[in-house]
């Protein structure tokens, strides 16, 4: 109502029904990180670091009109940020479960949901009740936060298209997707939204060879603001450009340009 509106600072009137004008690079939302390292830390994340992964990531994994995306995810997580609001740019619908039903029986959920696409670990789609029935209901079926072995990849990508996606809450959701999921192919993929370096797990001024294993290292508009009032932290993880990418690197291209982790 009105009140509200005055409240908020928005004003009613001539201006009623406009939302107010947003900075690109204001803060959009808060998410924490697991804490598999650690204190849980808040990354925050600017509406240009979002979007600027999520219209790329969007294409990658198949987000449309048609889309039909099952909520699954819990809202700790910032997969579920995805399923909104890629969603939601595209168009599509969100189909929120009940809790009993996303707990209890999640194969029957997403049938009586109508969905075309969900998001799960694999371990979850794993147990699914009625699995063939449930993957062939479904337009897309998107992997993240564990291993996909190669015996899954094989026997899901004949039910449906399987997309595996990776990303740390630090880089907005995703950073990498793998839309050729298959038995042969169960790696995180390539950068969408942004640009992957192997650096040397102890110093990232070193770009590793070819082939070599190493820290992944993401460059781009989807990198988020830093942590949450801990600015020693952001100044660790955050860091500035590397010498190598400030001075150019001649080094050969990788060979299929796959990441492994």
């Amino acid at each position: 109502d009105d009140t509200t509106l005055q409240h908020a600072g928005w004003g009613v009137g001539a201006s009623a029904g406009f939302l107010p004008v947003v900075p690109a690079d204001s803060a959009m939302y808060v998410i924490f990180t697991s804490g598999s390292t650690g204190v849980p830390k808040g990354v925050v994340c600017s509406h240009a670091n979002f979007v600027s992964g999520a219209i790329p990531r969007a294409e990658a994994v198949g987000y449309g009109e048609t889309s039909r995306v099952f909520e699954f995810a819990s809202y700790a997580f910032d997969v579920s940020i995805d399923c909104m609001l890629c969603t939601l740019m595209q168009g599509g619908t969100v189909c929120v479960p009940s809790e009993a039903g996303r707990v209890d029986n999640l194969g029957a959920a997403i049938l009586a949901s109508g969905a075309n696409m969900a998001h799960m670990t694999p371990s979850v789609a794993r147990v699914l009740e009625d699995p063939e029935t449930v993957m062939r209901s479904l337009d897309v079926l998107g992997l993240g936060g564990e291993a996909v072995s190669a015996g899954d990849a094989a026997a899901w990508s004949r039910l449906t298209k399987v997309v595996i996606a990776y990303g740390p809450s630090e880089c907005t959701v995703g950073c990498t997707i793998n839309h050729e999921v298959c038995a042969d192919n169960t790696t995180i993929g390539k950068g969408t939204g942004a640009v992957t370096w192997i650096v040397h797990p102890d110093d990232h001024n070193r770009l590793m060879p070819v082939g070599s294993v190493g820290e992944l290292l993401i460059e781009g508009p989807v990198v988020g603001l830093g942590y949450l009032g801990q600015p020693d932290k952001t100044a660790e993880v955050f860091v500035r450009d590397p010498i190598w990418l400030r001075q150019g690197h001649t080094g050969s291209k990788g060979r299929r340009g796959l990441l492994y982790k």
